[in-house]
């Protein structure tokens, strides 16, 4: 739980498992957040089903704030501006930018 919405346990466990198939093979990082309020769900019984998505989800998240900084956008008006869109939100932005797709050795 992690607003106001509850979700079953075995109901969760189907929304992890399906993986990426609502946006193809394509990390968006949203498999883990709340389809409601897009925060970080955490349900005590799921810690293993969260687990492969997060070990994936971290590696992404690395791979796509090193590509940030690496093309020097780190410091773009969207992540530093106070009125940016992703103010404070380098891992955001950088998911804008970037595409990131399931390999074959990512399945």
């Amino acid at each position: 739980e992690c607003c106001s919405l509850k979700l079953h346990y075995e109901c969760l466990k189907r929304y992890i498992q399906s993986g990426f198939g609502n946006n193809g093979d394509r990390i968006t990082l949203q498999q883990l957040s709340c389809p409601q309020c897009r925060h970080p769900m955490k349900h005590q019984q799921a810690t293993e089903s969260f687990r492969n998505t997060q070990i994936l989800y971290d590696k992404v998240r690395a791979v796509a704030l090193k590509q940030l900084r690496d093309d020097g956008k780190i410091n773009d008006n969207a992540v530093t501006g106070i009125n940016g869109e992703f103010y404070n939100n380098p891992e955001g932005y950088a998911m804008k930018l970037y595409a990131f797709f399931l390999c074959h050795q990512c399945e």
